[in-house]
């Protein structure tokens, strides 16, 4: 049985019988195998001949250029070697690393890749320095620590001795002001403007400002607290006053003080879609409830009819277990 098929014209030729089709095929593949074989030799020839070998992967540019290689230990050199690796640069601290492009829109760190991410917001770090060693013996999980933190605030200092005596930026209301990337505005006192001027900062997603020294993560907060009080006590953090999302941008002094991470979250503002309007409340079977979160654990305050009534008993419970923290409901003196 011979096979046909169009062709431009729309006259129709044969292909011959389905053996002579198989065998055509057969061929075709072959030819893309030879060629895909010689394009892989020629990228080892090109890799050699630009100084690469055995544990070293090559960083191309976005042409496929060869720019430089990072060195990887011999059992990870295969799975490494299937992806595409490029040459990147930290915009703080002109460190050279290797990245690639493990989804659309998602790329992962070369040191990542073969350690794993650490946990707790932890990092990986070269033991020499180098960011494009990557064997396993330079690769080590860090978290940060007081040290880390000190040195952050020291360059910070450093950045303020030696720039220009810029005017202090400030909004309507004479308040000074940090201009993030995003555009938004966040309070600072005047005291601290000028040595928080020297960073770049961003908003990040919980709505809070957020830069990068050094390679090292830190929020606007945490480190106007270090400049002033020193470093923050270990399980302790840096939260804001008067809660709302709108206020997590107010990082003057007054508005800043040490919590726990359960009393941060207890100073976390009202969803806008509760059924109540009122902290610890929620309406459920037709009444009332109250109840508070202490340590991790949910305390039940009773069902009441009036919702008044289910705010006063959370308030009694907020000061019991968070004090002068507390988050309170405003409520009418007579209830």
């Amino acid at each position: 049985m011979a096979y046909v098929c169009p062709d431009k014209a729309g006259s129709y030729k044969s292909l011959g019988s389905y053996t002579t089709i198989c065998e055509a095929a057969a061929v075709a593949l072959k030819k893309r195998q030879e060629l895909q074989a010689a394009k892989v030799a020629q990228q080892l020839e090109d890799e050699v001949r630009a100084g690469g070998g055995p544990g070293k992967i090559p960083l191309r540019d976005r042409f496929g250029k060869i720019r430089a290689f990072a060195h990887v230990s011999p059992e990870d050199e295969a799975p490494v070697r299937q992806h595409k690796w490029h040459l990147a640069q930290h915009p703080e601290t002109d460190k050279l690393y290797a990245q690639t492009n493990i989804e659309v829109g998602k790329t992962m760190k070369m040191q990542l890749f073969i350690v794993g991410k650490p946990v707790d917001k932890g990092r990986v770090c070269h033991i020499n320095g180098d960011g494009l060693d990557n064997r396993r013996e330079n690769l080590r999980h860090a978290v940060r620590t007081s040290g880390d933190v000190k040195q952050l605030v020291e360059t910070v200092k450093y950045r303020a001795t030696v720039c220009c005596d810029d005017d202090i930026v400030r909004n309507d209301d004479g308040v000074a002001v940090i201009v993030l990337r995003c555009g938004s505005e966040a309070l600072v006192d005047d005291g601290m403007w000028r040595l928080l001027s020297q960073c770049s900062w961003s908003l990040e997603g919980w709505g809070y400002a957020a830069t990068r020294l050094d390679g090292t993560g830190i929020l606007m907060q945490t480190l106007i607290w270090t400049l002033v009080h020193g470093p923050v006590p270990e399980g302790l953090l840096v939260d804001h006053i008067a809660n709302g999302r709108e206020n997590r941008l107010d990082n003057r002094l007054a508005n800043l003080r040490l919590n726990t991470r359960g009393g941060n979250m207890h100073n976390k503002a009202k969803s806008a879609n509760a059924s109540s309007r009122y902290h610890g409340v929620s309406l459920v079977g037709g009444r009332w409830q109250a109840s508070i979160m202490f340590e991790g654990t949910p305390h039940l305050l009773g069902s009441y009819h009036r919702e008044e009534n289910a705010a006063s008993a959370y308030n009694k419970a907020a000061i019991r277990f968070y004090g002068d923290k507390a988050n309170l409901n405003k409520l009418d003196e007579a209830v």
